[in-house]
């Protein structure tokens, strides 16, 4: 059971804050107290705790609502924080309210100054290891894979835009580790997950059926596979690694069956007619 309660200050009796909890409200208090003592999650709420207690007082915490149903308390509590909020009382919450925090918009400077903080940072090993073994087996609800899915999906074209550009930022001059280059390679031949079961597989197609990338996108995947060939190194790892290798006929058959009926534009023929007569010009300059 949650109960929602709020913390009065006992100078003026005024209510300060709302919360929610299901532990005791007096370790929930205690807890409370110790935050702002040892400037923990430091905040507009644990300032105004230490005020308190710098005048010998300690707040007073009085439950409001007691609520049996496990997925109801976070619209209680939004509630109650808009009640007293439009009531008048100055609370030192800083969301609506809720699981996470909703509503909470930090500034430019704050932003600047948690970025700040964060680059350069590195994790110890034990600390990714400990974190990697938390993850695993771990299995996201499906009420969370909904809602991330209709976060994702009602994303603005302006949003998505700018969290690609930001993406690309972060790349370049990016290079990855012999041994993380090792780990995606195995990841992506599915040494490291297996191989996708057929409804993963089927989920896969039927999620990239009608997909259409934009002549940009065409554009930028070109350059960046042009780019890739051209150097020696890549080239020469990739004809070794295709060197005695068999295609399977069942997969021969699939990319017979795939042509069947398919229909070019005028623009793809010239593109695949001036590719052939490249590659013939090359091997004649090779006395091939």
């Amino acid at each position: 059971m949650h109960v929602i309660y709020v913390l009065r200050d006992p100078r003026d009796k005024r209510i300060r804050y709302v919360g929610v909890t299901c532990q005791l409200v007096k370790k929930r208090l205690a807890s409370h107290i110790n935050d702002a003592k040892f400037n923990r999650n430091k905040c507009h709420r644990t300032n105004w705790i230490n005020s308190v207690v710098r005048d010998g007082r300690t707040p007073t915490l009085e439950i409001i609502e007691e609520v049996a149903a496990p997925h109801t308390w976070q619209d209680r509590e939004r509630y109650w924080i808009a009640e007293y909020r439009r009531l008048g009382f100055d609370l030192c919450n800083q969301s609506s309210g809720g699981e996470g925090s909703p509503g909470v918009l930090k500034s430019a400077e704050t932003r600047a100054k948690l970025s700040a903080a964060s680059k350069g940072r590195m994790q110890s090993p034990e600390t990714k290891a400990r974190r990697s073994a938390s993850c695993k087996g771990r299995k996201v609800s499906p009420v969370i894979l909904k809602k991330i899915r209709e976060t994702v999906a009602n994303r603005s074209p302006e949003r998505r835009a700018e969290i690609a550009a930001k993406m690309a930022a972060a790349r370049v001059g990016m290079k990855h580790s012999m041994a993380s280059r090792q780990k995606m390679r195995k990841s992506h031949l599915g040494i490291l997950r297996g191989k996708h079961s057929e409804e993963t597989r089927a989920k896969i197609g039927a999620g990239n059926k009608g997909r259409r990338m934009s002549a940009e996108q065409r554009a930028k995947l070109s350059m960046a596979i042009t780019k890739r060939m051209a150097d020696p190194d890549i080239r020469r790892q990739i004809s070794e690694k295709l060197k005695g290798r068999k295609v399977p006929r069942e997969v021969v058959a699939k990319r017979a069956a795939s042509q069947i009926g398919l229909k070019r534009s005028a623009e793809t023929k010239a593109r695949i007619s001036a590719g052939h007569r490249r590659r013939l010009e090359k091997l004649k300059n090779e006395g091939i």
